[in-house]
């Protein structure tokens, strides 16, 4: 984080996403990230390319912030219906 922080020339950066559910790293991956929040030196948590329900509540049951956003591949021929719905309840917002 702070090695990403001093090549950006930021005292904190607003957006941070974890790129892919990977059980067994993503939930200490994540950790880092809530403590970078509490640190203030990220402004907003999220996901990236987790596709089903069961994966997204793995990683929330885990952790203690909700991700911001979900950001998963959606558009006319993939509208990920399922998940907006059940991100709904989180207050997660879904990102293309």
């Amino acid at each position: 984080m702070e090695t990403s922080l001093e090549r950006l020339g930021l005292d904190y950066i607003d957006l941070m996403i974890l790129h892919h559910s990977a059980p067994g790293s993503d939930v200490s991956a994540y950790q880092a990230m809530e403590q970078a929040l509490t640190e203030g030196k990220l402004r907003s948590i999220g996901l990236s390319n987790y596709y089903t329900p069961d994966d997204f509540d793995r990683l929330v049951g885990e952790t203690t912030i909700t991700p911001a956003l979900l950001q998963n591949e959606t558009h006319p021929y993939h509208q990920s219906t399922e998940m907006k719905e059940h991100l709904r309840q989180y207050g997660t917002v879904l990102e293309s």
